[in-house]
């Protein structure tokens, strides 16, 4: 990795991390707001459905905004696109910040996910990368949202025993100028106007990957398992409150060592997913472990002890989740198509969020702690059914090469298209680039690259 994919690796994980920081300090905090009676917060017109939007909310914008976004930036330029998105997250939070009504935080959570760059991000930062370091470099950036997510959990609630709800939106409001400032004065420019194949998306790809039976599972799967996460935040930070015995602001403390520890615990499984090959398994375990944690939590739990370790098993297993997931849509993706595959993939794991707040809250409001639960149960047992059906994964690389003589077109398909170890290849015209799939353990990069020197 040479120093402009160092700079571009570290500073488009900050633009990552500040956003996704916005976005999650405020799952264990607005919970909290529809129970003065145990919390001492109050907003006016909270209701479990309104406080369920306001927690999602940002789900469904971010869901219906992720592909145009991705796709205008093709057009005009990923930088332009990141700061149009970066602007209206500080808006949606500068308008949450100043509502002392529930109506204005759930508008201003709306807006904050209107501004959907994820996918911007993670091609610019294709563009900026070489082949050999992009996949090291997206896992980098993959890494940062764990980070984020364990930071802001710990940091809401503190920040909200300070200065309350609006603090927190007036330091994402922060966290978003300091995000532009990194993104004009220290993100790399793109040495050419050319896209990675890695991160484009088209419209024959959307179709290709939106009908792909296989991805669809992946696409369900990642919907799940954000709207059991969404779900659960509404009622965890009361429990919590009422089981260990302590006050809101330290919530932070028992979610922080369960979802680090949750971390350190995932990572062997991870391991043996991707390096032994055993992914459908892994994936029929974190499913099963996370059904019998919404189980177990329908029963009347007392001990503080019991809840800690069910959070740590639930932790666990949504770190192998999220590990496992994106690394699953490139293996299943077609060649050409991943572009569109992650665009997808990350709009259903937005509207998982969204679901699960507004679900999860209509669920309390009109059945209690135990209607949200058995839906979380129930949608954790259809994911189980479907990744107990799908096919064991393949485990394939792909390259990009520049296209050796345009006049040899059909010659090099054809040499390709016949070489061992080579599954699919696709033919971007407008790069004159191939991108081929290929079995590792029949072929290498640098044996494809020679077969298309002398053909």
């Amino acid at each position: 990795m040479n120093s402009i994919e160092r700079v571009s690796t570290f500073s488009l994980a900050l633009l990552y991390t500040f956003r996704m920081l916005g976005l999650f300090m405020v799952l264990p905090v607005l919970s909290l707001y529809m129970s003065p009676e145990v919390t001492g917060r109050t907003i006016s017109g909270a209701t479990p459905l309104l406080i369920g939007l306001a927690i999602g909310g940002y789900g469904l914008t971010q869901a219906l905004m992720q592909i145009p976004f991705g796709t205008l930036s093709d057009r005009y330029g990923r930088k332009v696109m990141i700061t149009i998105g970066y602007i209206l997250f500080i808006t949606g939070s500068v308008v949450a910040a100043v509502s002392d009504h529930i109506y204005g935080v759930v508008i201003g959570r709306a807006l904050q996910g209107c501004g959907a760059v994820a996918a911007c991000i993670m091609a610019l930062l294709g563009d900026l990368t070489s082949e050999q370091t992009r996949t090291r470099s997206m896992a980098m950036v993959g890494a940062s949202i764990g980070l984020s997510f364990a930071v802001a959990i710990v940091l809401g609630p503190i920040v909200d025993s300070y200065w309350g709800l609006s603090g927190i939106f007036w330091l994402t409001a922060v966290l978003g100028v300091v995000g532009l400032l990194i993104l004009w004065k220290v993100v790399p420019n793109p040495p050419v106007i050319l896209h990675s194949l890695e991160t484009l998306s088209t419209r024959g790809g959307l179709k290709k990957s939106l009908f792909n039976g296989q991805l669809q599972r992946v696409y369900w799967g990642v919907l799940i398992l954000h709207a059991m996460l969404t779900a659960l935040f509404i009622i965890l930070p009361t429990r919590i409150i009422d089981i260990f015995g302590i006050e809101a602001s330290m919530t932070g403390w028992v979610y922080l060592p369960v979802v680090i520890l949750g971390f350190v615990l995932a990572v062997p499984f991870i391991l043996v997913a991707e390096v032994k090959r055993q992914m459908k398994w892994m994936m029929i375990l974190s499913v099963a472990l996370m059904l019998l944690v919404s189980l177990a939590l329908l029963a009347d739990i007392t001990s503080a002890v019991i809840l800690a370790l069910l959070l740590l098993l639930f932790f666990t297993a949504f770190n192998l989740m999220e590990a496992t997931l994106p690394s699953l849509v490139a293996k299943l993706a077609s060649a050409g198509t991943r572009g569109s595959a992650m665009g997808l993939f990350s709009s259903h794991q937005f509207f998982g969020a969204f679901l699960g707040g507004w679900l999860g809250g209509l669920a309390l409001q009109h059945g209690g702690d135990q209607m949200l639960l058995i839906g979380c149960s129930s949608l954790l047992g259809l994911w189980l059914i479907l990744v107990a059906s799908m096919d064991k994964p393949n485990f394939v690389k792909g390259v990009s090469v520049k296209l050796p003589s345009k006049e040899k077109y059909d010659e090099h398909i054809s040499v390709l298209n016949s070489m061992e170890g080579v599954l699919e290849v696709f033919h971007y015209e407008q790069m004159q680039t191939l991108y081929i799939k290929y079995d590792p353990d029949q072929t290498n990069e640098g044996l494809i690259h020679q077969t298309l020197a002398v053909s």
